[in-house]
């Protein structure tokens, strides 16, 4: 049938895509969901968590529009192939402003890829200039990073090894202040 979808179906269908890509995704977009989502909650809700859920599931689905010799190529990137690994953030936040309604869940996926430090991309903001979710979601996303297995290390980190490295760059590349959040969500896991 031609019927539309709700747009968080639709959403997480796209994700679910994502995920597919790579063997090395395997449910990432549900566990990016869930502890977004707890570190919402642990830090007081102050993102909408419909716009948070959107923002999570849709912060890579750009990632699909980058060449697949790209996407799982292991080694290190050229600077043309990184500028276009850096376009997914620009291209996810234009499918959901394009979806309407979901303005803020675009700003997030904008800026999850920003560093606290002002040395992140696309727009180089700093600070409090990133948006909360976008700050919470670089967060995560980096923890899923570091627990699952990649192209360029075939075994996955332990959590130990996860919040270690998210803590050393607590005021660089991560809000501190969510940082000590997350340790505390990371900690009930």
């Amino acid at each position: 049938s031609l019927e539309v979808p709700p747009d968080l179906e639709l959403m997480r269908t796209l994700s679910i895509h994502i995920d597919n890509l790579s063997i090395y995704r395997k449910d990432r977009s549900d566990q990016v969901v869930q502890m977004t989502k707890q570190l919402n909650e642990a830090i007081g809700t102050p993102v909408d968590p419909l716009q948070l859920q959107a923002a999570s599931l849709m912060h890579d689905v750009g990632m699909s529009f980058i060449p697949h010799n790209i996407f799982n190529k292991e080694g290190s990137l050229s600077k043309e192939e990184l500028r276009k690994i850096q376009e997914h953030v620009v291209i996810g936040s234009q499918f959901l402003l394009r979806f309407g309604g979901w303005d803020e869940a675009a700003r997030m996926v904008l800026d999850h890829h920003e560093r606290y430090d002002g040395t992140g991309y696309p727009n180089g903001s700093k600070g409090n200039d990133i948006h909360i979710g976008g700050r919470m979601l670089s967060i995560v996303d980096t923890f899923c990073s570091i627990t699952t297995e990649r192209s360029d290390r075939t075994f996955k980190k332990s959590l130990l090894s996860a919040i270690s490295e998210i803590n050393a760059n607590s005021d660089s590349q991560f809000d501190p202040n969510l940082v000590q959040s997350f340790n505390e969500v990371v900690r009930k896991i």
